[in-house]
């Protein structure tokens, strides 16, 4: 029925069910024991890179199906850490990406980007960054520029940093108007070109892979219930 929370049993390797990440960032891990090759992804984010569903009784990160993925793919071992704070809009997660602890909408605690990335005990070799889904709700025309501004300051700590970055647009929830999601897909647009003039400002060697990739989670996604309950 709509509006029913419904409770799936999203489990850990040992079937533990998980109805918390624990402490922030939370980290997964698939080890193959005799390969050499080890790699390590930064997800950082909002609600939809920790993964909260079922109205947040449940946490299912993307990023524990990407270290499964990878490791079968690469034959390596592979480190997917998360983080993210809930609820929290762009210009918060700005203001307090130096804090060690920035506490979200649903009191979890995590460092703000740029403590992450000065702070884990290994150099990631890409990060994911993936947010503004809080500000989506009130994008318009007018503040269109100054959010794409926004998350793209983001974007751009991790490069700053040297790390190679996969800019993700923000996602948003499936029962906005259309309307909304038109002004979204613009968004999505603006912060492509974004990363597009970043990678050719700064490519010294054409042969080498771009420090900056974008994608649009929308348009290879199937959206979910307009309900949010997963």
């Amino acid at each position: 029925a709509r509006g029913r929370v419904r409770r799936r049993a999203v489990t850990k390797g040992d079937g533990e069910l998980l109805w918390s990440l624990g402490s922030l960032p939370a980290s997964f891990k698939e080890v193959v024991a005799d390969s050499t090759r080890q790699y390590k992804i930064l997800c950082y984010g909002d609600s939809h890179t920790l993964g909260m569903c079922a109205l947040g009784k449940v946490y299912e990160p993307y990023g524990r199906a990407l270290a499964a993925a990878l490791s079968e793919d690469l034959g390596a071992s592979v480190e997917v850490v998360v983080a993210g704070h809930y609820a929290l809009p762009i210009a918060e997660l700005l203001a307090q990406r130096d804090e060690d602890e920035v506490k979200d909408g649903l009191g979890n605690l995590c460092g703000g980007l740029g403590h992450l990335l000065k702070t884990l005990d290994r150099p990631p070799d890409v990060v994911l960054v993936m947010a503004g889904a809080n500000d989506t709700g009130t994008l318009t025309g007018k503040n269109m520029e100054e959010l794409s501004d926004s998350i793209s300051r983001l974007y751009a700590l991790p490069l700053a940093h040297g790390f190679k970055t996969l800019a993700l647009a923000p996602l948003t929830r499936p029962s906005q108007k259309a309307a909304s999601l038109v002004r979204r897909a613009r968004l999505a647009k603006m912060l492509s070109w974004w990363v597009d003039d970043y990678g050719e400002s700064r490519s010294d060697d054409p042969e080498q892979l771009p420090r900056a990739a974008f994608v649009d989670p929308a348009t290879i996604l199937l959206p979910g219930p307009a309900d949010g309950a997963d």
